[in-house]
């Protein structure tokens, strides 16, 4: 009788354990998960892409770290959106003019974020120096706003393309 209700107990435990997992998970799913999803590389997370983008490219010394709400258009130029998530690599030094923000849509809006981005960034945002080349990379779901120097351009837009691979590549230039 005493292992009839152990193995009781276990089962209960189990399913309470196993209810709890399902109940409790922090991801929920919806449409425009499962959309993304199917998009190539939807899975592999933004500071992996990020890295592999500037794998081979002399950039000066940078931090790459997770742009959210409360510091996305600080470093985009617009506005936060649910439907996005953002990485940023941005120079260590303030005399360093670079900047790098790579953002993944679920809405599959990259073309309009791209404009929004070109339309507004502004290679003059740090205080005594200006980066040399501003553009803005984008491709079905994802968005590559660049501020550098010319001499890693070629680079950083050859390594973006190879990311994303048979997905068409355009660019708008940063006018300010």
């Amino acid at each position: 009788m005493r292992l009839k209700n152990e193995k009781t107990i276990v089962i209960i435990l189990c399913a309470i354990t196993l209810f709890t997992l399902i109940s409790c998970s922090s991801e929920n799913i919806s449409v425009s998960d499962i959309n993304a999803s199917n998009t190539e590389n939807a899975s592999v997370s933004l500071t992996d892409i990020m890295n592999e983008i500037c794998e081979g490219v002399d950039l000066p010394a940078n931090d790459v770290f997770t742009l959210d709400q409360s510091n996305f258009e600080d470093y985009s130029f617009v506005p936060w959106d649910k439907s996005i998530e953002a990485v940023c690599s941005e120079g260590k030094i303030t005399t360093s003019a670079h900047s790098l923000v790579l953002i993944r849509t679920q809405t599959e809006n990259a073309e309009l974020l791209a404009k929004n981005i070109a339309e507004k960034a502004d290679t003059r945002k740090w205080v005594c120096v200006e980066a040399e080349v501003g553009k803005v990379f984008y491709a079905k779901a994802y968005v590559l706003m660049i501020m550098t120097y010319n001499d890693v351009l070629d680079d950083l837009q050859n390594n973006f393309l190879e990311f994303v691979g048979s997905d068409p590549v355009k660019f708008l230039d940063i006018n300010h």
